[in-house]
Order: C-alpha cells, then sequence, then structure tokens
C-alpha cells in the first residue's frame, strides 16, 4: 500500500512539508508506506491544450507531472498539499494539477485522496473546493472535509449502510481482511476524517476544528 504526497508549495521544508510529515506518520501507524513528492521551484509550463498527450501517453513537457504521473500508476492514494495564497491554492500545484489530471488522469482515478492546506487565517475553504473539483471529476473518493453529513461520489447511502456497504456486515468480516484489505480500509477512513489543517505561523500546528 502506497499514498504519494504532494509538497505544492515552493519550500521544500517549510510548513506545507511540516503537514505531510505528520500525514506521513499517522499512515505509518497503520503500516501504510508513504512517500513525500516536491513539485519543485523551478518555473512550471501550463497545459496549453495541445493533446499530445493523447498521442504520446504522457505530457509533452517532460518535468515533474510526468515523474509523478509513473509513480501515481503504482501508487493506491494521494494527499495534495498546498499554502494558501490570497484564497486558492498554489498557482504552482494548479498548474501541475491541470496537467497531471489531463494527462494521467487513469492513473488516478477511482483511488482515494485527500486535500491538506496550510494557511495563517483565511481561504482554506475556498482552496479546498479548487483541488476537491479535481477528484469529483475524476472519480476519486475524497476526504469530506468535516465529521458531520457524507461527501464525495459514493455519499447516497441507504439506511443501516455506511457509503453503500452494509455496516453490520462489513464490521463483521475486518477480522478476516488481509493486510491489504485492512490498509485499504485505514486509507479510505483517512480521507474520511482527516481534518483540514492550519498551521499558523507561530504556535505549530492544530486542526481548523480546534477552539484556538
Amino acid at each position: 500500500m502506497q499514498v504519494l504526497l504532494v509538497n505544492g508549495s515552493s519550500h521544500p521544508k517549510g510548513c506545507t512539508n511540516a503537514a505531510l510529515e505528520e500525514i506521513a506518520r499517522s499512515l505509518a501507524e497503520e503500516d501504510i508506506d508513504s512517500e513525500i513528492f516536491f513539485i519543485g521551484n523551478k518555473p512550471m509550463t501550463d497545459c496549453i491544450a495541445c493533446h499530445k498527450c493523447s498521442e504520446l501517453g504522457r505530457c509533452v513537457f517532460d518535468d515533474c507531472v510526468n515523474e509523478f504521473a509513473a509513480k501515481a500508476a503504482e501508487a493506491d492514494g494521494f494527499v495534495f498539499c498546498s499554502p494558501v495564497y490570497y484564497a486558492h491554492p498554489s498557482g504552482r500545484l494548479i498548474t501541475f494539477m491541470d496537467r497531471l489530471f489531463y494527462s494521467a488522469s487513469r492513473s488516478l482515478a477511482f483511488k482515494p485522496a485527500a486535500a491538506v492546506f496550510s494557511a495563517r487565517r483565511a481561504g482554506q475553504v475556498c482552496s479546498m473546493d479548487v483541488i476537491n473539483k479535481y477528484f469529483s471529476i475524476n472519480q476519486m473518493p475524497r476526504g469530506r472535509g468535516g465529521q458531520d453529513g457524507r461527501r464525495g461520489p459514493q455519499h447516497h447511502v441507504q439506511p443501516g449502510q455506511e457509503h453503500g456497504v452494509d455496516a453490520q456486515a462489513d464490521r463483521a468480516g475486518q477480522a478476516e481482511r488481509p493486510a491489504a484489505s485492512r490498509q485499504r480500509a485505514s486509507l479510505h477512513q483517512f480521507c474520511e476524517v482527516a481534518p483540514p489543517l492550519t498551521c499558523p505561523r507561530s504556535g505549530g500546528w492544530q486542526s481548523r476544528r480546534s477552539p484556538a
């Protein structure tokens, strides 16, 4: 089980990376491997709608997007993390995701994903809406961003069910699940309940739902 953690900041060891290291530790507790992928701080070309990816099977610009796409094909889940700039994710992460999701959507589809943001004050909700659109359009189960209600492609359920699965039968079978299945369930659970995080410049990491 492998989860790719995307650092969408221009700083390889800043607040965004600190959030991803916290996530990596949480995943490790569930025996889930992870890798932090830094998209870099060099100029990155936007998608130019040349459609060459449909011919080549990759983006025509051979940079970190193609490098990540190759890893994504083997990965089981994703976390995209970004600083918040003027109530939106970093421009370089948007460029990265535009090209990635257009040229390598099949490597990402149907795999769980979550979005995490580093913000000093406000703009997390707007930023999360932007990133979650990539997940929903590409049919990727995603975190609901809160404990109440259901969100995502599979949020319509029947009474007595959790995400379309009979809750009692699912709990009864957990003890018999092989390790890979338990890890997959843990990954889905993580994407469901992981809270948005904020990182004040002073005071360290805390849940956005925390009173302080």
